[in-house]
């Protein structure tokens, strides 16, 4: 299903706090480059997979119901305020109500200035904002191989809740039709156009850690408005009824050379029937009558028979995220 882009998502090491640095309120205008050249420098050096581009970072200024100049903090460097060597933020986020139950977190302290105390001062800061914010639940999502992440949460009591993959597969994939077990078919939603349909398919992501419903005022499917409708595909079992959803997007022009595909969603009582497989096919075919010979998908909360599956079609991981939760109450 496609989300929002997800807030960034790795946190430095840090340990006992020292003096006199000091944690202010992010200033758009003022910080915004700065913040762009510690995201650079700190990923340059832990090599996370982060998106730290000026392009990225400016969308993520205008995510929905996040106010940068009051979610957002900085620390400068001693005796060179033009400098930043720290940085945190926080995101309150819908699941599937109308409530802000999740703040989505982010924090990283420049490599040089680690140690200091400053990643604890500015998760405190977040924390302290998300309970303003109303959110039952802080996430914090740090790659798998960040060792000094990973610990970092767990001894602040942040508890493993869920993962996010990425996959890609080489150049000029060989493709196999997909095969579909009896009484199921998949049509695109330019030839369903349904929205209570599409609706009622993306409720398969429900249980599935990781997946957002809409935001507030937002029908849930407000995303097909920009989507390849041809691209978005839905299963149906025998009797009509809808059993999933797989979006593929073609990238010409941008400069990836790779289609892109969202992990499917399958109904629960579906799943046995492993239909994950000729779904993903249908949208690499797909894909592939659109010009690309490479393929990228993406996942969250899908279990390890899933992800052997994928592996299988030719997907190589490329990024696994953990997300680690810390309840607020």
């Amino acid at each position: 299903m496609p989300i929002e882009p997800p807030a960034q998502r790795s946190i430095m090491s840090v340990h006992a706090p020292e003096a006199p640095y000091i944690i202010r309120p992010f200033v758009p205008d003022k910080d915004f480059a700065r913040m762009v050249r510690l995201l650079s420098e700190v990923e340059a050096s832990d090599r996370d997979g982060e998106d730290t581009s000026e392009r990225t970072q400016r969308t993520y200024l205008t995510l929905p119901h996040h106010d940068p100049a009051r979610d957002r903090w900085v620390v400068e460097a001693p005796n060179d305020p033009d400098r930043l060597i720290g940085y945190g933020s926080t995101w309150a986020r819908t699941v599937w109500s109308d409530s802000f139950e999740r703040a989505e977190s982010y924090l990283a302290v420049h490599p040089a200035w680690r140690d200091k105390g400053l990643g604890s001062r500015l998760l405190k800061a977040i924390i302290g904002r998300a309970r303003e914010l109303g959110a039952s639940h802080v996430v914090i999502h740090t790659n798998e191989r960040n060792r000094a992440s990973n610990t970092f949460l767990q001894r602040r009591g942040f508890q493993p809740a869920g993962s996010y993959w990425l996959f890609r597969t080489p150049a000029n994939t060989g493709l196999e039709k997909p095969q579909w077990p009896k009484g199921y078919t998949t049509q695109a939603y330019s030839a369903v156009q349904d929205l209570a349909t599409l609706v009622r398919a993306m409720e398969s992501y429900r249980d599935m850690w990781g997946h957002y419903g809409p935001t507030p005022g937002q029908p849930r499917a407000a995303w097909i408005s920009r989507a390849d409708r041809e691209g978005v595909f839905l299963v149906f079992a025998p009797g009509d009824e809808v059993a999933g959803v797989c979006v593929a997007t073609a990238r010409h022009g941008s400069g990836e050379q790779a289609g892109h595909i969202d992990g499917p969603g399958i109904m629960p009582e579906h799943r046995h029937q492993r239909l994950h497989r000729p779904l993903v096919l249908t949208a690499m075919n797909w894909l592939q009558g659109k010009g690309h010979h490479a393929y990228t998908l993406d996942c969250w909360g899908d279990d390890d028979q899933t992800l052997a599956l994928y592996r299988d079609l030719g997907f190589e991981p490329v990024q696994h995220l953990i997300s680690y939760r810390y309840e607020l109450s």
